[in-house]
C-alpha cells in the first residue's frame, strides 16, 4: 500500500486509468460500487513502457466490487493469475520511473551501456529485468550446463528445447533458462510436445516451466503436470521475445519427472490468430497471408469441414492430434493423457498398448461410486456407416463400467456397447460398427466402481469410414511373423509369388500345408519373416516386406529409413498414393503393397519419408514426423531395421567405424551421419552391421539380442511391479499389498513385516522373537496392557526405544530383528487418517515447505522420533490426516492435502 500512495505522489495514476487500457481490459461499470466509478477512469498518458497487468498501480480483478464481482475481465485470461500479484515494484514500474522523470538526462550516450534486457537508470548503469545479468543485461543467469539464447530464422526452421536428460529423469536443483526470439517482424511460436513436471494433488507446481510470452520483465505462466500439443505465442508487447525458465531448484526433495520437450518457430502475422481449426498453419508467400495443412480426416481453407469419407485415429502420442476431447457436459471428471503407470497399485495399466501415451480415467479421491467422465467427438461426423476401433484396459477388483454411445441430430444417447467389472490386466480390443446417423457424435463414458481400484483406460482410437470386418491383418505381431496371415504376394525386390499350390517354377514340399494360401508370403518354419517362392525361374525364394504392427510414430534417424508408421498425407497437406496403386503415378514400389498408402523412406534413398501423392500435378512428396526419443537396446525384428540402441561393437568386437567419416573406409551412407558408431541397418541387410575400425574387414554384422529373448520384455511383473533382470531370469519387485513371482496375489491383509522408520514406531508385523531367537512374553502381562494388550507377543515400540522390542519370558527385554521396508511407497493414504503415510509429500495444505523433523521445534516438542523422516508429512499421533511443522510464518504447524489411495 505504501508504495502504491508513493506511485500517486511522483504523479502516477492508477494503470488501468491508462489512454490504451481496452488494448488489455475491459471495465465492468456494472458491477463497481458506485462511490468507485471514478477510481476506473480512463486518462490521457503518455504511455512510454507496455501496458503492466503486474504492476503495483493495477487494481485487483474484484476492487470494489459490488458482492466481489469482478469489476474488470482481462482480455488474456492467462495473464489474470499475474493480476496485482506484485508487493512491490515491477521492473516495467521501475522503467515508469527511470523513464518519465528522465533519470538517465546526465548520461553520455556514446559511453552509456545499451541494456538489452534492461533500461538506462540514473547511475548510467543498467537495471536489468529478472533473469539478467551483466554490463548491458545481454548474460542470460541459468546454470552452465543449460539455457541460453535460441535464435530462429523465418521459413520453416524449427528449434527444440527440452530439460537435461530429456526424456529421462532431469536433476533436481537446477535452473534452467531460454531467450527464444524471431526477426523482426515476425512472432515466435512455441509448441509444448511434451512436459512432465512434478505437482500435487492442487495443481500446485514444486518443478514448472515459466514462459513469458506476454513481456520478458513480467512475470510468466508456470505450467506443471503433463501436457502434450500446447501451442504458445508472444504478445504484440513482447517485442519478438519468449523467456523460458525450468526451475527444478524450489523444492529439491520431490521426485524428478521426464521433463519436457517444445519446438519453437517463426511465424508471420498470418499464423498469428491460429485460424486452422484442425490443422497446422503455414505462412503464405505475402503478409497476413497462410494456408492450412489440414489433420486427418478434414479439409477446406481453414480444415474446419469433415471429409466424405474420413479417417481418425487417436493414439495420444506426442504431437498426434485426436477428434475426441473431454466434456464438462453431464459428467463428473476428465479423462487424462499418461505415460506412466497408474498411480495406485491393482488397477490400471502398466504401459500403453502401443506407443509412450494412453488415455486414462484415474478412480481415486475425489472420485466416489457412480462418478462418471465423458470422452467426445468434437464435430458432428457424416451421415454414413463407421467402424469403431479401440484397445481397453478395465483392471482391478472394483472396476465399474466402461461403455460407447452416439448422439443424433436430436441430441438423443444410444448405448452400442457396454463392459463391466474387472477384465484382467492386460489391454483388450474391440470393434463396433456404428450405423450411419445424421450429425452424429461418439462417446465413450467411463463409470467408477465401488471403490478406488477401478481405473479404466483406453488407446489407439480409430474411427474410420464403412463396417468392421473381420479382416487379416497386413503387418506382423511377433518378431518372425508365423502368425502372418495377410494378403501380400509381392517379394521385397518385387517379384510375385508363386502359388503354394503349384509346382512350377519351383517344386516343393508346402503343397499339403500351405495349398489354400494361394501365393501369400507365409513364414511355415519359424524362418526370419514371411517369404514365398517367386514366379520367375531364376530367383527361387525371397522374404517379404511385411511391416511390423507395433511401430513407431516417429523418426529415431535423420532420413527415417525405419519408419512404419501410419502417416499418409504428406508435409504440403497432399494425401499419398496407395503403393499398390499406378495412378495417377507410375512407379516399381510395388513390394511395399502391404504398406497401404504410409510414408516410406525405402532403403534410405532420400533425405526423409515420403510418398507419391494422389496430386497428378505433384509426382512426390516428402512427409513430416517428429522425432523419437528413447530406443530399445534389443532388435524386435530379426532384421533389427528398427534397431537404434547403442551397440558400437561387431559379432567379433570390432570397434565400429563412425557413419560420418570414410576412414578406413569409404562408403555412401553419409545420410546417417547423425548416427554416431552404433551398429545399424540402413539397406535391410539380415542384421544390424556396421563398418568397422580395422582397415582389413570391411564390414561385419553386430550381435544384437532380440526383444523376446530378453527376461523382462513382456513385462511379466504385474500390479505396478518393477521386473529386474539378469541376462537369463528376472525377478519381481511388489509392492507391499502384492505378492508371488510376478506381483499377481493380492496380499489382502498386508502386516507390513518391515519397518519404514528406523525406530520402528509404526510397525505392526507378527514378529515374535527377540534379535537373539529368545521368544516374547504377551503384552497383556506387563505395564503396556492397558495399550498393547490386544497385540498378543509382537514386537511393538510403545516408548520410542530405537527400535521396536519385547520382553522376553524370563523377564528381561531385548530388541527384535526386522529390516527396513524395500518396496515402493505409496504417495496416496490407504487409512482415513493416513497415519501409516510414509510417501514424499513436503508441503502443507496452504503450499508453503514443511520444516525438517530433526529441527529445534520438533525435538523441542517431542517429536524428535521422526528424525528420520527428513521434512515429510506424517501422522504418528492420529491427528484427522497427515502434517507438518510448516515455514508459514502465520502456522507452526499445518495438515498436507494429500490423497486416498
Amino acid at each position: 500500500v505504501a508504495l502504491h500512495e508513493m506511485m500517486h505522489s511522483m504523479g502516477f495514476a492508477h494503470e488501468q486509468s491508462r489512454s490504451d487500457r481496452d488494448n488489455y481490459v475491459t471495465v465492468n461499470f456494472d458491477y463497481i460500487k458506485e462511490d468507485k466509478a471514478g477510481n476506473y477512469g480512463k486518462s490521457t498518458t503518455y504511455n512510454r513502457n507496455p501496458y503492466d497487468l503486474e504492476s503495483i498501480m493495477h487494481y485487483g480483478l474484484t476492487f470494489f466490487g459490488i458482492n466481489d464481482n469482478k469489476t474488470m475481465t482481462i482480455h488474456d485470461q492467462n495473464l489474470e493469475i499475474i493480476v496485482s500479484l506484485s508487493n512491490t515494484l515491477t521492473y516495467y514500474d521501475v522503467a515508469d520511473v527511470l523513464v518519465n522523470y528522465n533519470c538517465s538526462a546526465a548520461c553520455d550516450k556514446s559511453t552509456s551501456p545499451t541494456c538489452k534486457f534492461g533500461i538506462l537508470n540514473h547511475r548510467c548503469e543498467c537495471h536489468c529485468m529478472r533473469g539478467f545479468t551483466g554490463t548491458n543485461c545481454e548474460t542470460i543467469i541459468t546454470d552452465s550446463d543449460c539455457g541460453g539464447y535460441v535464435d530462429l530464422k523465418f521459413g520453416g526452421e524449427e528449434k527444440y528445447i527440452s530439460t537435461p536428460n530429456y526424456p529421462n529423469k532431469y536433476p533436481t536443483g537446477k535452473v534452467c533458462r531460454w531467450v527464444v526470439s524471431n526477426p523482426t517482424g515476425w512472432i515466435p511460436r512455441l509448441v509444448i510436445e511434451d512436459l512432465h513436471l512434478t505437482y500435487n494433488a492442487l495443481g500446485r507446481c514444486y518443478h514448472w516451466l515459466e514462459i513469458q510470452y506476454n513481456l520478458p520483465g513480467q512475470t510468466g505462466i508456470r505450467k506443471c503436470g503433463e501436457i502434450t500439443d500446447e501451442i504458445w505465442m508472444a504478445s504484440r508487447d513482447s517485442e519478438g521475445t519468449i523467456v523460458l525458465t525450468f526451475d527444478s531448484n524450489f523444492v529439491t526433495n520431490r521426485p524428478a519427472q521426464r521433463g519436457f520437450r517444445l519446438r519453437a518457430d517463426a511465424v508471420g502475422r498470418g499464423c498469428m490468430s491460429n485460424p486452422c481449426v484442425y490443422g497446422r498453419c503455414e505462412e503464405g508467400d505475402l503478409d497476413c497471408d497462410y494456408k492450412c495443412i489440414c489433420d486427418d480426416g478434414f479439409e477446406g481453407k481453414i480444415c474446419d469441414t469433415v471429409k466424405d469419407v474420413p479417417n481418425f485415429k487417436c493414439s495420444f502420442e506426442i504431437g498426434s492430434k485426436c477428434i475426441f476431447q473431454n466434456t464438462a457436459e453431464n459428467d463428473n471428471f476428465q479423462w487424462a493423457i499418461t505415460g506412466v503407470p497408474s498411480s495406485s497399485a491393482g488397477t490400471g495399466p502398466n504401459y500403453a498398448q502401443k506407443g509412450k501415451y494412453y488415455l486414462l480415467a484415474e478412480m481415486s479421491s475425489p472420485r466416489i461410486r457412480g462418478d462418471k467422465a465423458h470422452f467426445v467427438s468434437k464435430v458432428d461426423l457424416p451421415a454414413t456407416k463407421m467402424c469403431l476401433k479401440f484397445y481397453y484396459s478395465m483392471f482391478g477388483r472394483n472396476v465399474g463400467t466402461l461403455s460407447v454411445y452416439t448422439k443424433d441430430s436430436s441430441n438423443v444417447m444410444q448405448q452400442v456397447w457396454s463392459k463391466s467389472g474387472n477384465q484382467g490386466d492386460k489391454w483388450e480390443a474391440q470393434n463396433i460398427d456404428i450405423p450411419a446417423t445424421d450429425e452424429l457424435k461418439v462417446i465413450f463414458e467411463a463409470v467408477r466402481g465401488e471403490d478406488w481400484d477401478s481405473d479404466i483406460a483406453l488407446d489407439e482410437i480409430s474411427l474410420s469410414s464403412g463396417e468392421c470386418r473381420d479382416a487379416y491383418t497386413e503387418c506382423i505381431n511377433t518378431t518372425r511373423g508365423v502368425e502372418y496371415k495377410g494378403t501380400l504376394n509381392i517379394t521385397e525386390s518385387g517379384y510375385t509369388c508363386q502359388a503354394w499350390s503349384a509346382q512350377t517354377p519351383h517344386t516343393h514340399s508346402y503343397g499339403d500345408r500351405l495349398g489354400d494360401q494361394e501365393n501369400y508370403c507365409r513364414n511355415p518354419d519359424d524362418d526370419d519373416r514371411p517369404w514365398c517362392y517367386t514366379t520367375s525361374s531364376g530367383k527361387r525364394f525371397e522374404y517379404c516386406n511385411v511391416p511390423h504392427c507395433d511401430f513407431d510414430e516417429c523418426l529415431r534417424s535423420n532420413i527415417g529409413y525405419e519408419y512404419q508408421g501410419t502417416v499418409s498425407t504428406t508435409k504440403s497437406g497432399k494425401e499419398c498414393q496407395r503403393w499398390d496403386s499406378q495412378v495417377p503415378h507410375t512407379h516399381e514400389y510395388g513390394y511395399l503393397t502391404a504398406h497401404e498408402n504410409f510414408c516410406r523412406n525405402p532403403k534410405g534413398t532420400k533425405s526423409s519419408p515420403w510418398c507419391f501423392t494422389t496430386d497428378s500435378a505433384t509426382e512426390w512428396d516428402y512427409c513430416e514426423i517428429l522425432a523419437c526419443y528413447t530406443a530399445k537396446n534389443c532388435r524386435e525384428s530379426v532384421q533389427g531395421i528398427e534397431y537404434f540402441g547403442t551397440a558400437t561393437q561387431t559379432s567379433s568386437g570390432k570397434t565400429c567405424q563412425r557413419w560420418d567419416t570414410s576412414k578406413p573406409h569409404s562408403h555412401s551412407y553419409d545420410k546417417i551421419g547423425d548416427q554416431s558408431n552404433f551398429c545399424r541397418n540402413p539397406d535391410g541387410e539380415p542384421k544390424p552391421w556396421c563398418y568397422t575400425t580395422d582397415p582389413n574387414e570391411r564390414w561385419e554384422t553386430c550381435n544384437i539380442p532380440l526383444c523376446e529373448d530378453r527376461p523382462c520384455y513382456s513385462n511379466p511383473c504385474r500390479n505396478g511391479g518393477t521386473c529386474n533382470e539378469d541376462s537369463t531370469s528376472y525377478n519381481c519387485t511388489c509392492f507391499d499389498t502384492f505378492s508371488g513371482p510376478n506381483c499377481e496375489t493380492y496380499v489382502e491383509n498386508d502386516n507390513r513385516e518391515c519397518l519404514r522408520s528406523t525406530m520402528g514406531w509404526e510397525y505392526e508385523g507378527t514378529v515374535d522373537e527377540t534379535e537373539d531367537g529368545a521368544v516374547c512374553k504377551n503384552w497383556s502381562d506387563s505395564r503396556f496392557a492397558s495399550r498393547l494388550g490386544d497385540q498378543m507377543n509382537f514386537c511393538r515400540n510403545p516408548d520410542k526405544e530405537p527400535r521396536p522390542w519385547c520382553y522376553r519370558v524370563s523377564g528381561s527385554w531385548d530388541y527384535c530383528n526386522i529390516t527396513l521396508c524395500t518396496s515402493p511407497v505409496k504417495e496416496c493414504l490407504d487409512t482415513p487418517k493416513g497415519e501409516k503415510y510414509f510417501g514424499t509429500a513436503n508441503i502443507d495444505k496452504d503450499g508453503y515447505m514443511c520444516k525438517r523433523w530433526d529441527s529445534e521445534i520438533s525435538r523441542d516438542r517431542g517429536y524428535g522420533y521422526l528424525s528420520d523422516q527428513e521434512n515429510y508429512c506424517r501422522n504418528s499421533d492420529s491427528e484427522k490426516s497427515p502434517w507438518c511443522y510448516t515455514t508459514n510464518p502465520k502456522h507452526k504447524w499445518q495438515h498436507c492435502d494429500i490423497p486416498h489411495c
